[in-house]
């Protein structure tokens, strides 16, 4: 039977994503204790309860991420496998309209090397399933860029929109976008998508600060303006950069051929969009590794057209589809196996074993408190509430004074129900001497202590005592 074009195409394309999700799967059924996604998780569920982010608990982002979360709860429970589905699904959705772009704009070949440059990076793999909601914004940013392109300047400002109610740091998208709008050759296209931004990004805003006021405000832009300045050096910032850039090499090179191409004046705007986010990253007081993430759509489309374009020119022509298939193993070959070498499993019986503890030495009415990486978690898997559905104890919140954690140590002695209190030592709530002095070891008895094997120690105080 002949193969034609298009069925080879689509193989590949097959090919490609099975090998991604093979390299991701065991991420998407274990218990993560290193991210902020448990918080998160544990947010959905109040959501899908009734009560909602900024009026009944603090949430520190625009709303998308968390409603997500709460409308995966209201369909399916706490299905932690659902859950973790969420940020795979949009990082695939990514890659469907990154192929769209390129395959449209340019020709196919182009666009498998797109997706395996925006798939099979280090970075990406890593985040691919964290549930820290920049893969939904990435999405959007994603989705926006497709309609950029297809010059549906409404519908890229709704996505653009769609983006900025997801995570703040997308920002900087429209406002790159919209600066070169304003200078392009039709002035119409920049109130077009300026309208189809606003109707999401200003309506959405507008909605939640007519209905939860000061807190909205206060939680989800006030909060970041509040954080205690890193003491890390200025420098310090560049050496994230660097290391982004080591770690995912390929990408960042790839990148930089389309300057060796007439190409790059059509794709001026995905340059100017690129640029952008790695000077606000750098500028960034406290920027993240991941963070980077949101610039590799822009990067995986300069680099497959750049890449395939240079190697066009002789000497290399006649090897051009040799050259192109090889850099396309190596890419997957490298970021594989260094995804597979660094990858940490969290103790997964520890956890268990926390659960187990907690649901057996407790009332179902009574309520836990703690660490945010992991409190979360035990109180899903052994069904327990959260004192105050404080899931985001993260020690910024209280260093910015967004939230006082002596008017928190009054609430907990106050709480009757209030049954434990799970700490690890060398992280957060550990940090704040006032927490540690003035309430456990005046209120709460130290009765178990649990250590992972590749994650610290966890602390189990019973405060109902």
């Amino acid at each position: 039977m002949k193969i034609n074009k298009n069925q080879l195409i689509w193989g590949l394309i097959g090919v490609i994503l099975i090998i991604f999700l093979f390299t991701v799967k065991d991420k998407i059924t274990n218990y993560s204790l290193n991210t902020d996604e448990n918080s998160y998780f544990y947010m959905g569920k109040a959501i899908s309860e009734g009560r909602f982010p900024y009026g009944d608990f603090f949430f520190a982002h625009p709303p998308v991420h968390a409603y997500i979360s709460g409308i995966v709860f209201k369909i399916f429970g706490f299905n932690f496998t659902a859950l973790k589905l969420v940020p795979v699904i949009a990082v695939l959705i990514s890659a469907f309209f990154i192929f769209r772009i390129v395959g449209e704009k340019f020709d196919k070949t182009k666009a498998i090397l797109a997706v395996i440059l925006f798939l099979f990076q280090y970075n990406l793999l890593r985040v691919s399933t964290q549930s820290a909601g920049i893969n939904l914004t990435v999405m959007f940013l994603v989705i926006s860029t497709y309609y950029l392109f297809k010059e549906k300047y409404i519908l890229s400002g709704v996505f653009a929109g769609f983006a900025g109610i997801t995570g703040l740091y997308s920002l900087v998208f429209p406002v790159v976008i919209g600066l070169y709008l304003l200078f392009s050759k039709n002035k119409k296209d920049i109130f077009r998508f300026g309208l189809g931004f606003c109707l999401i990004f200003v309506l959405v805003n507008l909605f939640f600060l007519i209905s939860y006021k000061a807190d909205y405000f206060e939680s989800v832009y006030e909060f970041h303006l509040k954080k205690p300045k890193s003491e890390l050096s200025p420098f310090y910032r560049f050496s994230i950069l660097s290391v982004a850039f080591q770690l995912n090499i390929f990408l960042f090179l790839s990148a930089i051929t389309i300057f060796f191409t007439k190409h790059w004046k059509k794709l001026k705007h995905l340059i100017f969009v690129s640029t952008g986010f790695i000077l606000f990253l750098v500028a960034l007081p406290r920027a993240f590794l991941f963070y980077y993430v949101l610039i590799f759509p822009f990067l995986a489309i300069l680099g497959s057209i750049g890449f395939t374009e240079v190697i066009k020119k002789k000497p290399l022509q006649k090897y051009r589809k040799v050259l192109i298939g090889l850099f396309m193993i190596i890419i997957i070959l490298f970021s594989v196996t260094k995804f597979n070498r660094d990858y940490v499993e969290y103790d997964q019986t520890m956890i268990q074993e926390m659960a187990d503890y907690i649901e057996v030495n407790s009332a179902e009415d009574d309520l836990i408190f703690g660490d945010y990486y992991v409190v979360p978690l035990l109180a899903l898997i052994a069904d327990r509430d959260l004192a105050f559905d404080m899931a985001d104890t993260n020690y910024m919140r209280f260093k910015s004074g967004i939230t006082n954690i002596n008017d928190t140590i009054k609430e907990l002695k106050q709480e009757e129900r209030l049954k434990f209190v799970v700490i690890e030592p060398k992280r957060d709530l550990a940090y704040l001497e006032d927490f540690v002095a003035g309430f456990l070891k005046t209120n709460c008895e130290l009765l178990k202590i649990f250590k992972a094997d590749n994650f610290g120690e966890y602390y189990v105080f019973d405060c109902k005592i």
